[in-house]
């Protein structure tokens, strides 16, 4: 039973150090919070297989608003973003970068930008509040922050129509 317990220490300790570190053992920069944010927005404007003009201009506000980006920083990360998103095969590498780096604070202001995002057309879709959800879940945010946040982006008198 103590090599096991010792075994699982050096394994934690390992993967600590690993933390801060992405793909090729580099150090994550804000770059890599900046996609990997942006690659989620899109997620959840896609879950609904439909991105619209709205919702392109919210994850454009959003992403300007969270972020010091100049304009060309800017349209470039939502082009690099949106590829990612394109190609994404799993939420898993984005969230393991925000979950690195970002605090309880960070986390709930994204969850506020995934849900400015599933409201942009005026609407929640059922696909995109299960992507949301699916999300806060991998980031660990607590079920209580997740309903706040809802409610605080939920136009007042929406309707919840599909």
């Amino acid at each position: 039973m103590k090599e096991l317990i010792e075994l699982l220490r050096r394994s934690l300790s390992n993967s600590n150090a690993a933390v801060g570190a992405s793909s090729g053992n580099k150090p994550m920069d804000e770059q890599d919070i900046h996609r990997a944010t942006a690659a989620l927005l899109f997620e959840v404007s896609r879950a609904d297989f439909h991105i619209n003009d709205e919702e392109l201009l919210t994850i454009r506000d959003r992403l300007k608003a969270g972020f010091d980006l100049d304009p060309t920083e800017l349209d470039q990360l939502v082009e690099l973003a949106r590829q990612e998103s394109d190609e994404l095969l799993s939420l898993h590498p984005f969230v393991r970068v925000i979950n690195a780096r970002a605090t309880p604070a960070d986390k709930r202001r994204i969850l506020l930008d995934l849900w400015h995002v599933a409201y942009a057309d005026g609407h929640l879709n059922p696909r995109q509040e299960a992507t949301v959800r699916q999300i806060a879940d991998l980031l660990y945010v607590p079920h209580a922050v997740y309903l706040r946040t809802k409610i605080e982006v939920e136009p007042t008198g929406s309707s919840r129509r599909s």
